[in-house]
C-alpha cells in the first residue's frame, strides 16, 4: 500500500495549470442496495441462493466497499496533502443530481456535528449514507477536500441505460463511448494538472482522451483491497450439488432385511417404490438447477462421482446407446436406467448437456467403499479423505467455474481450504433432498 501511495506521489504532481496533462483514475468497488445485489446474484440463474446465504454475501460485499473506500481515502489524503488536490470527479455524477449530492452531504456534516453514539439505528443508517457518497465524497463531508466534480453528463449516462425486454441492460458500444468522451470532456474543466477521477474498470479513456485531448499520462490505479475483492468474484468455484445415491432393489431390499427382519416383503417393495419416486423427484429437481447453471455459467460438461478415467467413456456410450433401445425397453426399464444414471447424464441425453467429466480414482474409491467384500459395513474417514483430496485436485483441473454431483455425505470445504486456499464451495441441496436427508435412514452409502 505505502509503495503505491509512493509511486502515485512521484507520477502525479497536481497543481494549478491551464489544462490537466494527466489523468489517474482510480477503479471503484461501488455501493448497491441489498435488492439489487440479490438481482445481480441471480441475474442469469434460475436458483436463488437462500435468504440467509444472500445476507451473508451482502455483508461481505459491504465489507469490501468499506475496506476499498478505507483505502482510497488514504491515498487521497495524501494527495491532498502533498499536492494540494481540490477536487475529485465522481462516477455517475452529473449536473442534474449534483445539487442534491451537495444537499446530501449538507445532511452528514449536521449528522456529524449532532451525532448520538447511542441512537444505533442512526448510526447503521449514517455508515451506509457514507458508503454510498464514496472516499470523496466521505473527504467533503470531513472537510478535508474541497469539492467532488460531475463525471457525467446526465444525457449520455442515461443514453447507456437501455433495458431490454428481459429488463437487462443492453450494451451499446456508441452510447458507451460517447459518454466517455463526455467524461474527458468534463476532466478536462479540471483545475488542476492532474484530473482524479473515480470509475469502474470497464472504463478504459485511454482512446478518448487520445482523440479529445492533449494528455501526456493516463493510469488506472487499484489499491490493494479493491484487488482483493475483484481476485475473491473471479476465483474458482466449485458448486456441489447434494446428491441422494439411486440403489438397486436388491440391494435396499437386503440391507432393510439386515436392519430389520419383521418387514414383509410386500412392506419392502411399498418402500423401494416410495424410495424411487423420491429419487425421481430428487433428480427432477436436480435438473432445474443444473440447466440453471449450463445457461449462468456457460457449462459444456459436468463432473459426475463415480466416474473414473477408466469408465466413464463406457458410460457415455452406455448413455447415449438409450436413445438407440428406448422403445426396446418398457416404461419402468428405461425410468430405472434413467434414475440410475442420475441427473447430469439425463440432461446429456437431451441434448442440453455435451458430456459428464470423471472425477472420481478407482483405487480411492475401492479403498473408501463402505461395503466391504464380507458384505459388512464400515466407514474409513483416512480413506475417504483421501479420495476427497483427490476429487477436488481433479475439480481444479477444469474452468473457473466446475459442477459436480456428489452425495451430500461428502462436504469439500476442509479439502479446498488445504489444498486451494480462496476457492470457493458452493453446497446446493434441492428441497426433495433436503427432505429426504432428514428422513433418511438405511441404504442411502453417500
Amino acid at each position: 500500500m505505502n509503495r503505491l501511495i509512493t509511486l502515485i506521489l512521484l507520477m502525479f504532481p497536481t497543481f494549478a495549470y491551464a489544462e490537466p496533462q494527466a489523468v489517474m483514475q482510480f477503479l471503484d468497488l461501488p455501493y448497491v442496495k441489498m435488492e439489487d445485489f440479490s438481482s445481480d446474484l441471480g441475474s442469469h440463474s434460475n436458483y436463488q441462493l437462500p435468504v440467509r446465504e444472500r445476507v451473508k454475501e451482502y455483508m461481505k460485499f459491504l465489507k469490501e466497499v468499506e475496506a476499498v473506500q478505507d483505502q482510497q481515502k488514504i491515498v487521497f489524503r495524501m494527495l491532498i496533502k502533498k499536492h494540494n488536490l481540490k477536487e475529485i470527479y465522481v462516477q455517475k455524477l452529473t449536473e442534474k443530481n449534483y445539487k442534491e449530492t451537495m444537499m446530501f452531504i449538507e445532511k452528514l456534516k449536521a449528522y456529524e456535528k449532532n451525532k448520538n453514539p447511542e441512537d444505533y439505528f442512526a448510526v447503521a443508517q449514517n455508515k451506509i449514507d457514507l458508503l454510498k457518497l464514496g472516499a470523496a465524497g466521505q473527504l467533503v463531508v470531513s472537510g478535508e477536500l474541497e469539492a467532488i466534480r460531475p463525471a457525467d453528463d446526465s444525457k449520455a449516462l442515461e443514453a447507456t441505460n437501455l433495458i431490454g425486454p428481459d429488463g437487462k441492460v443492453i450494451s451499446d458500444k456508441k452510447a458507451n463511448e460517447a459518454r466517455e468522451d463526455a467524461i474527458v470532456k468534463n476532466l478536462l474543466n479540471s483545475d488542476s494538472l492532474t484530473a482524479v477521477i473515480i470509475l469502474n474498470s470497464d472504463h478504459d479513456l485511454s482512446d478518448n482522451l487520445k482523440r479529445l485531448a492533449n494528455v501526456r499520462r493516463y493510469e488506472q490505479f487499484a489499491v490493494p483491497k479493491y484487488k482483493e475483492a475483484i481476485n475473491r468474484r473471479n476465483a474458482k468455484s466449485i458448486i456441489h450439488i447434494m446428491n441422494f445415491h439411486y440403489i438397486s432393489q436388491e440391494v435396499y431390499t437386503a440391507d432393510l432385511k439386515d436392519q430389520s427382519d419383521k418387514l414383509t416383503d410386500e412392506q419392502i417393495d411399498e418402500k423401494y417404490i416410495n424410495y424411487l419416486n423420491n429419487i425421481e423427484e430428487i433428480q427432477k429437481q436436480q435438473k432445474k438447477i443444473l440447466r440453471a447453471l449450463i445457461k449462468e455459467h456457460k457449462l459444456k460438461a459436468i463432473y459426475v462421482e463415480g466416474l473414473t478415467e477408466k469408465n466413464y467413456k463406457s458410460v457415455l456410450k452406455n448413455i447415449k446407446f438409450m436413445k438407440t433401445i428406448k422403445s426396446q425397453l418398457s416404461e419402468e426399464e428405461y425410468r430405472l436406467n434413467m434414475l440410475s444414471y442420475g441427473a447430469a447424464a439425463q440432461l446429456v441425453l437431451s441434448g442440453e448437456l455435451e458430456t459428464l467429466l470423471p472425477v472420481d480414482n478407482k483405487k480411492l474409491m475401492d479403498e473408501f467403499n463402505p461395503i466391504k467384500p464380507d458384505g459388512s459395513v464400515g466407514y474409513d474417514k483416512k480413506a475417504n479423505e483421501k479420495r476427497e483430496d483427490a476429487i477436488v485436485e481433479k475439480l481444479l483441473e477444469g474452468d473457473r467455474v466446475v459442477v459436480i454431483v456428489l452425495g451430500g455425505a461428502h462436504d469439500l470445504s476442509d479439502n479446498i481450504k488445504r489444498l486451494a486456499k480462496g476457492t470457493k464451495y458452493k453446497q446446493i441441496s434441492v428441497p426433495k433432498y433436503i427432505e429426504m436427508d432428514k428422513l433418511s435412514g438405511p441404504v442411502n452409502f453417500q
